[in-house]
């Protein structure tokens, strides 16, 4: 199927793809799928090497009407503190008897009485 377009046009709709984001970008994927791949995900896929998985809900969304929406903040890293709630703890217990109460940062052998 990619006879049909010319290997410019295929750069520039990359080119527009990457530059959208979330439900925006599934719809233009899925609109590109439509007019030009005869609603195929996976000639988007060999075609332009847009995920399948991607332009599948955009053509369910242009079909539906309904926008997915995507679960962000459930990504990433949680906080350490999260993971290991005890760790303050444990740290505080492992650097309390080495801390210094004096403000000046000396050993008790470089006071000089």
């Amino acid at each position: 199927m990619n006879g049909k377009l010319a290997d410019s046009i295929i750069s520039t709709l990359k080119d527009a793809a990457g530059k959208l984001v979330g439900p925006k970008r599934r719809a233009f994927q899925a609109q590109v799928a439509l007019d030009y791949l005869e609603d195929c995900p996976r000639r988007s896929e060999r075609v332009f090497g847009w995920g399948r998985h991607t332009v599948e809900p955009g053509l369910n969304e242009l079909r539906t009407g309904i926008v997915c929406l995507g679960n962000f903040s459930a990504r990433g890293n949680k906080k350490t503190e999260e993971k290991f709630p005890e760790l303050e703890q444990e740290i505080r217990e492992l650097a309390e008897p080495r801390s210094q109460q004096d403000p000046r940062f000396q050993s008790p052998s470089c006071i000089r009485a």
